[in-house]
């Protein structure tokens, strides 16, 4: 938009001093490029994935713009009168200086385009037979050489900045992998133990409570003996996927290991709140998953501990969880299990008949 403003002017502003074939045809080149940069800009924005050859053809278009303004200066600076070439020598200066950083990304166009614009200027007053001809050459090599030196060192700038992005890029990425779990995508444990820590943290200030809901699959081993590896797997993803659906924005899911999930509440009202909430999501999982088209049911063992009761650290309310649903495993009752000073002070199991009873009972 720059250039085609400037070509504008100037061809306003030297209309009548030079032929008008001259500047509509300079003016009508200069249109043709800006349109076909332009057009090509738009076209690797829909393609990236030839960036060689949108990056040659571009290379082209920005050097033969730069041969358009040096081919202006060849036309117009002969019939200038000295202040009107100093004026013209200026504004194709700032018009170089304003180029480079966007050009220095690729050194050979920022060069290309340098020299383009200055040679034939040196040229002509190189040509010129008296003594201000070869000065004004002089100082046209100068910059040149001035801008050249601008150029590269922009170019190294821009390199530099390019490469550290990447990698740090590549490293936030590596980052973010080493805290997640390939096969489901949710948090692993190095980061819901930091989650934990910050939790515990905040309700330390806050005096709040937090929970960890420890989930073990019951009988995994078996379930991914008769779905196959692969059918295991989708089973992993699909409970993943359901887990995360249940929880709250507030709270945290990760997977810890091959068959164990865990889920951390944060600001909870009481501690029956972490109760209620395993009641909830187990029902939600413990619904059938359509594994190659067919219904799988699965079942858990989950374990509670809770903050500030069952202990005041992340490795130690994550042992105390997993503890929980220990006691569960060795009896093979599935159900929730809450950790109390070391013993299970809470244990329920979703059979209907026992939980029939034991509603029964606590309505009498």
């Amino acid at each position: 938009a720059i250039n085609l403003l400037l070509a504008a002017v100037l061809v306003i502003a030297y209309w009548g001093l030079v032929p008008e074939s001259w500047l509509l045809g300079w003016l009508g080149g200069m249109v043709l490029l800006m349109s076909v940069r332009l057009w090509l800009t738009w076209r690797y924005r829909q393609d990236r994935q030839s960036v060689r050859d949108w990056g040659r053809l571009y290379s082209v278009l920005v050097v033969l713009t730069g041969l358009l303004w040096g081919g202006l200066a060849v036309m117009l600076i002969p019939s200038q009168t000295p202040e009107q070439r100093a004026l013209f020598l200026l504004i194709l200066a700032g018009l170089i200086i304003a180029a480079l950083p966007m050009l220095a990304v690729i050194k050979s166009v920022v060069l290309g385009y340098s020299l383009a614009v200055q040679l034939p200027i040196i040229g002509l007053f190189a040509l010129s037979s008296d003594s201000q001809g070869l000065l004004l050459s002089t100082a046209v090599l100068i910059f040149l050489l001035g801008t050249t030196g601008m150029a590269l060192y922009l170019h190294q700038i821009i390199f530099d900045w390019l490469r550290l992005r990447q990698e740090n890029q590549v490293l936030l990425e590596e980052s973010r992998l080493s805290r997640r779990d390939l096969l489901t995508g949710l948090p692993n444990r190095a980061y819901l133990q930091d989650k934990l820590e910050q939790a515990i943290a905040r309700a330390k200030q806050d005096n709040g409570i937090i929970a960890l809901l420890y989930f073990n699959i019951a009988h995994f081993h078996a379930a991914n003996e008769s779905l196959g590896h692969e059918g295991g797997d989708e089973l992993l993803q699909a409970l993943a996927t359901r887990l995360q659906e249940q929880i709250a924005d507030t709270s945290t899911v990760a997977r810890m290991n091959g068959d164990e999930f865990m889920v951390l509440l944060e600001d909870i009202e009481h501690p029956e709140v972490a109760m209620t909430r395993s009641d909830s999501l187990r029902g939600q999982l413990e619904q059938p998953y359509f594994i190659d088209g067919k219904p799988y049911n699965v079942k858990f063992y989950i374990g509670i501990s809770q903050f500030p009761q069952d202990g005041e650290t992340a490795e130690v309310l994550l042992n105390c969880a997993n503890q929980a649903a220990k006691w569960l495993r060795q009896e093979q009752q599935q159900g929730v299990s809450i950790y109390a000073d070391g013993k299970p002070a809470d244990r329920r199991d979703f059979s209907s008949q026992e939980q029939a009873v034991r509603r029964a009972l606590e309505n009498e």
